[in-house]
């Protein structure tokens, strides 16, 4: 039973802060585990024999007999209750303070701790780990150097300690926000000593900001820390505009990432061929640029989403891609067909208008039907195959998201599969931020949808197989509205035929029909002239456009009105190859 004079000793002791942090630094400096095994038995082995050397001093050796380690160890418990922490935490934090204070604020490192208590090895990990618990309680911060991890007890802790204080407490910090914390990553990017030290950093901040949701979200995609850190950097390069959302230049930017040249090429190398792990789980996509000092890296919609989360909303305001055709655009045209392609396109034309639209897409659903609708129009050039898309689409109040293969052809080989599958992430972009779903419009598509090559091992027969899979896949999960057109309908591949839920043919036009479109597209002659040009010249609408075109340029040059005679003439021109003039569709 402990004596008066013993308690009274001890209960003194937490009048003097100071005092009684001096007493416990003293007892534990150079104690090998002797005293930390008293205090936690579980983490450290006690050595054989309870003896240590006390380095410092000088002093010969001192044996601890069970009576002091009692008494040690109830002033641990006195420093535990008034710092409000576990024994363990007590003493690694007086071993903080008493090198931190001792060296005139010195920052500690691991090597300080390992010479204070003198252990290694395995017996350094669990003040390692209580230097985190520390720090997660924020009476202990940390600063890395190019070669080391510094810890230092944080000023207002010390004040207190100093000023001796009875109660203190710490003042519970302002939990970071996203927007806060890509900033901080950004501002230790511009710091940084090393690239090592840069992503250890980036980790340590992670763990101390669990609040911080897309930490979680990437570190469970496995998204590699290097990773972790660019994405950061673009979510805060993004809020720095005046408006949303602002590009990161990739040259500068992984120049501020890494020291070494190799290890920039190879991701640069990444990010311009899209195989980097951002880009492969869509939230950065890469800008144009043929090479990474002048290409841009931005955040996808889905990156948008997954960065701002609920605040997507202040940001959403819907904007029209500049890659859509808006409806005012489209100058409305009188279209000429025969009664039974005026009934297909009729109906299909229904079915777009946007009230019916959602009524037959729910019914889709419901009969676990795919509920995209896809068209193609096949059938000889100048027919109005295109115009007919256009037409409807001003019609229905549907934008056009106009895909022209043939002008883009020499963009598909070696980049093809990724500006393919491109194409379509846009356009189920386009459909999340429109009103009104958008129609995807392929023209001249037999360059893409045509038959797959066989036993052939050409790069470029390879190149059009995987292109033709992608289309295949894509339009097997279409949600919104795919129009194709083709002049080549017998090139078109089996495969594409039962994907497409409309097909309709535009065949050659009526002489009427004909008529009807040099009537409307050329007033002032009379009938009579307009059978005569019907007859004479079986000409596709496209053709009779380019006439017309020609004949109003004559009246602006001469001031002169077209005659019979005149339009003969620009007939005769007309083609390439004069002859006989089969009959090969009309159009508008």
């Amino acid at each position: 039973m402990k004596n008066k004079a013993e308690k009274t000793e001890v209960n003194e002791f937490g009048k003097n802060w100071l005092k009684t942090f001096r007493f416990i630094a003293k007892e534990l400096d150079d104690s090998d585990t002797t005293v930390l095994n008293v205090i936690d038995p579980e983490q450290f082995d006690a050595p054989d024999e309870p003896v240590l050397v006390n380095k410092r001093f000088g002093e010969g050796k001192v044996r601890f007999d069970e009576k002091k380690l009692m008494k040690i160890k109830e002033v641990v418990m006195l420093v535990s209750e008034y710092l409000g922490c576990t024994p363990l935490q007590s003493v690694t934090f007086v071993a903080l303070f008493a090198i931190q204070v001792g060296e005139r604020d010195q920052m500690v490192d691991i090597d300080d701790l390992q010479r204070f208590f003198g252990i290694d090895g395995i017996n350094t990990f669990p003040i390692l780990n209580t230097i985190k618990e520390l720090r997660a309680k924020h009476y202990v911060s940390m600063k890395r150097s190019r070669n080391s991890e510094n810890y230092f007890i944080n000023a207002e802790i010390v004040n207190a300690i100093m000023e001796n204080k009875q109660k203190f407490q710490i003042k519970e910090q302002e939990k970071i926000d996203r927007y806060d914390f890509c900033k901080i990553v950004s501002d230790m990017i511009e710091e940084r000593d090393s690239t090592d030290s840069l992503f250890r950093d980036v980790e340590v901040l992670e763990e101390e900001n669990p609040q911080v949701q897309m930490i979680k979200k990437l570190v469970d995609m496995r998204v590699k820390i290097a990773d972790r850190t660019l994405f950061y950097e673009i979510c805060d390069d993004s809020m720095q505009a005046r408006s949303p959302f602002q590009t990161t230049n990739i040259e500068s930017t992984l120049n501020d990432i890494y020291d070494r040249t190799s290890a920039r090429i190879k991701v640069a190398r990444q990010l311009m061929d899209e195989t980097n792990a951002l880009q492969v789980a869509g939230l950065i996509e890469k800008g144009d640029g043929g090479f990474f000092n002048d290409s841009n890296l931005e955040l996808t919609e889905k990156g948008k989403e997954f960065f701002l989360e609920d605040d997507i909303q202040l940001f959403s305001k819907k904007k029209s891609s500049k890659k859509l055709i808006n409806v005012d655009k489209i100058p409305e045209k009188q279209l000429y067909f025969e009664d039974e392609l005026s009934r297909k396109i009729a109906f299909l034309e229904n079915s777009l208008q946007e009230k019916n639209f959602k009524k037959l897409q729910e019914r889709l659903v419901q009969k676990s039907l795919p509920k995209g609708v896809a068209a193609i129009f096949y059938g000889a050039p100048g027919t109005g195959k295109t115009e007919t898309v256009m037409q409807m689409a001003r019609r229905t109040g549907r934008k056009v998201y106009h895909v022209d293969i043939s002008a883009s052809k020499s963009c598909w080989f070696g980049e093809s599969e990724k500006i393919i599958k491109r194409i379509f992430t846009d356009y189920a972009e386009m459909c999340k931020n429109e009103d009104v779903k958008p129609i995807l419009l392929f023209n001249e598509a037999d360059a893409l949808f045509s038959k797959r090559k066989e036993g052939n091992a050409s790069n470029v027969a390879q190149t059009e197989n995987a292109i033709q899979n992608i289309i295949l896949e894509e339009l097997e999960k279409l949600e919104g509205i795919l129009i194709a057109t083709t002049n080549l309908a017998d090139n078109l591949d089996a495969a594409f035929e039962r994907r497409f839920l409309f097909k309709i043919e535009f065949e050659k036009p009526s002489e009427k029909a004909q008529m009807s479109i040099w009537q409307n597209r050329l007033p002032g002659l009379a009938e009579n002239d307009y059978r005569i040009l019907a007859r004479t010249y079986q000409f596709s609408g496209g053709e009779i456009e380019n006439i017309v075109r020609k004949a109003t340029m004559n009246e602006v040059l001469s001031d002169e009105s077209v005659n019979l005679d005149f339009v003969l003439q620009l007939c005769r021109d007309e083609k390439l190859k004069r002859g006989s003039y089969a009959r090969i569709g009309f159009s508008a």
